[in-house]
Protein backbone atom coordinates (compact mmCIF):
# COMPACT_ATOMS: atom_id res chain seq x y z
CA UNK A 1 0.00 0.00 0.00
CA UNK A 2 2.94 2.73 0.95
CA UNK A 3 4.45 1.83 -2.54
CA UNK A 4 1.54 2.30 -4.37
CA UNK A 5 0.57 5.64 -2.60
CA UNK A 6 4.23 7.22 -3.10
CA UNK A 7 4.09 6.18 -6.87
CA UNK A 8 0.26 7.63 -7.30
CA UNK A 9 -0.59 3.90 -8.87
CA UNK A 10 -3.66 3.35 -7.05
CA UNK A 11 -6.77 4.71 -8.16
CA UNK A 12 -8.14 4.56 -4.83
CA UNK A 13 -5.53 7.04 -3.41
CA UNK A 14 -6.38 9.13 -6.15
CA UNK A 15 -10.08 9.60 -5.30
CA UNK A 16 -9.95 13.12 -3.86
CA UNK A 17 -11.71 12.22 -0.46
CA UNK A 18 -9.31 9.03 0.52
CA UNK A 19 -6.69 11.00 -0.60
CA UNK A 20 -7.29 13.84 2.08
CA UNK A 21 -7.97 11.02 4.84
CA UNK A 22 -4.50 9.54 3.95
CA UNK A 23 -3.11 13.35 4.45
CA UNK A 24 -4.67 13.56 7.46
CA UNK A 25 -3.49 10.35 8.59
CA UNK A 26 0.24 11.06 7.82
CA UNK A 27 0.04 14.05 9.84
CA UNK A 28 -1.64 12.52 12.63
CA UNK A 29 1.22 9.84 12.79
CA UNK A 30 3.78 12.52 12.38
CA UNK A 31 2.40 14.52 15.39
CA UNK A 32 2.35 11.49 17.65
CA UNK A 33 5.78 10.69 16.58
CA UNK A 34 7.09 13.78 18.41
CA UNK A 35 6.01 12.94 21.65
CA UNK A 36 6.10 9.14 22.12
CA UNK A 37 10.02 8.60 20.46
CA UNK A 38 12.67 10.49 22.32
CA UNK A 39 15.04 11.02 19.47
CA UNK A 40 12.09 12.17 17.27
CA UNK A 41 13.98 16.01 15.40
CA UNK A 42 10.14 16.25 13.93
CA UNK A 43 8.32 19.52 14.66
CA UNK A 44 5.00 20.34 15.43
CA UNK A 45 5.78 23.76 14.32
CA UNK A 46 6.53 25.22 11.06
CA UNK A 47 10.22 25.95 10.25
CA UNK A 48 11.28 29.45 10.50
CA UNK A 49 12.07 31.13 6.96
CA UNK A 50 15.17 30.81 5.53
CA UNK A 51 17.05 31.06 2.23
CA UNK A 52 16.33 27.77 1.43
CA UNK A 53 12.41 28.00 2.06
CA UNK A 54 12.49 30.89 -0.05
CA UNK A 55 14.30 29.16 -2.68
CA UNK A 56 11.75 26.54 -2.83
CA UNK A 57 8.88 28.74 -2.88
CA UNK A 58 10.15 30.08 -5.86
CA UNK A 59 10.60 26.53 -7.01
CA UNK A 60 6.88 25.55 -6.34
CA UNK A 61 5.34 29.20 -8.42
CA UNK A 62 7.80 28.26 -11.41
CA UNK A 63 6.88 24.77 -11.85
CA UNK A 64 2.59 25.80 -11.19
CA UNK A 65 3.24 28.60 -13.73
CA UNK A 66 5.09 26.37 -15.83
CA UNK A 67 2.70 23.49 -15.93
CA UNK A 68 -0.38 25.92 -16.04
CA UNK A 69 1.49 27.43 -19.42
CA UNK A 70 1.84 23.71 -20.50
CA UNK A 71 -1.80 22.87 -20.09
CA UNK A 72 -3.10 26.15 -22.00
CA UNK A 73 -0.79 25.30 -24.75
CA UNK A 74 -2.02 21.83 -24.62
CA UNK A 75 -5.70 22.30 -24.95
CA UNK A 76 -4.99 24.92 -27.66
CA UNK A 77 -3.44 21.82 -29.47
CA UNK A 78 -5.84 19.51 -28.74
CA UNK A 79 -8.99 21.78 -30.12
CA UNK A 80 -7.01 23.14 -33.22
CA UNK A 81 -6.85 19.10 -34.24
CA UNK A 82 -10.25 17.66 -32.83
CA UNK A 83 -8.30 16.21 -30.27
CA UNK A 84 -10.32 14.54 -27.18
CA UNK A 85 -8.48 15.09 -23.22
CA UNK A 86 -7.74 12.72 -21.85
CA UNK A 87 -9.36 12.33 -18.72
CA UNK A 88 -7.67 11.02 -15.29
CA UNK A 89 -8.93 10.25 -11.90
CA UNK A 90 -7.80 13.19 -10.58
CA UNK A 91 -9.06 15.76 -13.74
CA UNK A 92 -11.67 15.38 -15.96
CA UNK A 93 -10.60 18.43 -17.90
CA UNK A 94 -13.85 20.48 -17.09
CA UNK A 95 -12.17 23.19 -15.14
CA UNK A 96 -9.95 24.43 -17.96
CA UNK A 97 -12.87 23.76 -20.56
CA UNK A 98 -15.05 25.65 -19.13
CA UNK A 99 -13.08 28.54 -18.17
CA UNK A 100 -12.07 28.47 -22.03
CA UNK A 101 -15.43 28.71 -22.45
CA UNK A 102 -15.94 31.94 -20.49
CA UNK A 103 -13.44 33.85 -21.88
CA UNK A 104 -14.40 32.93 -25.33
CA UNK A 105 -18.05 34.66 -24.88
CA UNK A 106 -17.04 37.55 -22.98
CA UNK A 107 -13.70 38.12 -24.88
CA UNK A 108 -14.85 37.71 -28.44
CA UNK A 109 -19.00 37.20 -28.82
CA UNK A 110 -20.02 39.47 -26.27
CA UNK A 111 -17.27 42.14 -28.10
CA UNK A 112 -18.77 41.57 -31.41
CA UNK A 113 -22.04 41.76 -30.72
CA UNK A 114 -21.59 44.85 -28.37
CA UNK A 115 -19.95 46.37 -31.21
CA UNK A 116 -22.96 45.93 -33.73
CA UNK A 117 -25.15 47.30 -31.45
CA UNK A 118 -26.58 44.59 -29.87
CA UNK A 119 -27.80 44.79 -25.77
CA UNK A 120 -26.46 41.45 -24.10
CA UNK A 121 -28.28 40.11 -20.96
CA UNK A 122 -29.25 36.64 -19.68
CA UNK A 123 -25.42 35.23 -19.24
CA UNK A 124 -25.48 31.70 -18.54
CA UNK A 125 -23.05 29.86 -16.31
CA UNK A 126 -21.44 26.92 -18.62
CA UNK A 127 -22.75 23.48 -18.89
CA UNK A 128 -20.88 20.91 -17.77
CA UNK A 129 -23.36 18.14 -19.66
CA UNK A 130 -22.78 19.12 -22.93
CA UNK A 131 -19.79 21.19 -22.70
CA UNK A 132 -21.40 24.81 -23.68
CA UNK A 133 -22.42 28.03 -22.89
CA UNK A 134 -25.48 30.44 -23.89
CA UNK A 135 -25.91 34.30 -24.16
CA UNK A 136 -28.77 36.46 -25.18
CA UNK A 137 -29.07 39.65 -26.80
CA UNK A 138 -31.21 42.41 -27.93
CA UNK A 139 -31.88 44.65 -31.08
CA UNK A 140 -34.49 46.68 -32.72
CA UNK A 141 -37.18 44.41 -31.24
CA UNK A 142 -35.03 41.51 -32.20
CA UNK A 143 -34.23 38.52 -29.82
CA UNK A 144 -31.24 36.50 -30.56
CA UNK A 145 -29.83 33.51 -28.21
CA UNK A 146 -26.53 32.10 -29.27
CA UNK A 147 -24.49 28.98 -27.85
CA UNK A 148 -21.04 27.89 -27.73
CA UNK A 149 -19.83 24.31 -27.63
CA UNK A 150 -16.37 23.69 -26.67
CA UNK A 151 -16.16 21.50 -29.63
CA UNK A 152 -17.67 20.44 -33.13
CA UNK A 153 -17.96 16.86 -32.50
CA UNK A 154 -20.64 16.78 -29.76
CA UNK A 155 -22.80 14.35 -30.04
CA UNK A 156 -26.49 15.37 -31.92
CA UNK A 157 -28.52 15.10 -29.07
CA UNK A 158 -26.80 17.94 -27.65
CA UNK A 159 -27.16 20.24 -30.84
CA UNK A 160 -31.12 18.75 -31.47
CA UNK A 161 -31.61 20.48 -27.52
CA UNK A 162 -29.56 24.09 -28.61
CA UNK A 163 -31.76 23.95 -31.58
CA UNK A 164 -34.93 24.20 -29.58
CA UNK A 165 -33.68 27.84 -27.68
CA UNK A 166 -30.52 28.78 -30.07
CA UNK A 167 -30.58 30.83 -32.99
CA UNK A 168 -27.04 30.42 -33.66
CA UNK A 169 -24.56 26.92 -32.37
CA UNK A 170 -21.19 28.02 -32.54
CA UNK A 171 -17.76 25.63 -31.74
CA UNK A 172 -14.44 26.50 -30.90
CA UNK A 173 -12.02 25.06 -33.37
CA UNK A 174 -11.82 24.23 -37.05
CA UNK A 175 -15.25 22.26 -38.05
CA UNK A 176 -14.90 17.94 -37.66
CA UNK A 177 -17.60 15.75 -39.63
CA UNK A 178 -20.28 18.70 -38.44
CA UNK A 179 -22.58 17.36 -41.12
CA UNK A 180 -22.95 14.29 -38.97
CA UNK A 181 -22.57 15.71 -35.97
CA UNK A 182 -25.22 18.34 -35.97
CA UNK A 183 -27.39 15.87 -38.90
CA UNK A 184 -30.69 17.38 -38.80
CA UNK A 185 -30.26 20.78 -37.13
CA UNK A 186 -32.05 23.39 -39.37
CA UNK A 187 -30.02 26.23 -37.10
CA UNK A 188 -27.08 27.76 -38.21
CA UNK A 189 -24.10 25.70 -36.90
CA UNK A 190 -20.50 26.34 -37.33
CA UNK A 191 -17.36 27.84 -36.14
CA UNK A 192 -16.82 30.90 -34.30
CA UNK A 193 -14.12 32.22 -36.55
CA UNK A 194 -16.11 32.20 -39.09
CA UNK A 195 -19.36 33.56 -37.58
CA UNK A 196 -20.55 36.84 -39.05
CA UNK A 197 -22.73 38.64 -36.12
CA UNK A 198 -26.32 39.57 -37.73
CA UNK A 199 -27.15 42.99 -38.13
Amino acid sequence: NRHFFAHAKSEIWQNPSNFFRAMGLIQALAFVECFAMKQSKLSIFAPLPDQRSKSFHIEVLACLNSQHTKNIFLQQIQINNNLPFNVIVSDDGWLRKSALLSSQMNDDIVKRLRNTGWQCHSFSEPEKEGEFITIQAFKNGRNIKIALLYCCDTCNKIYKELEKTCDYILYLGPPYKQSSYAQGVQKHVGPLNAWLVPN
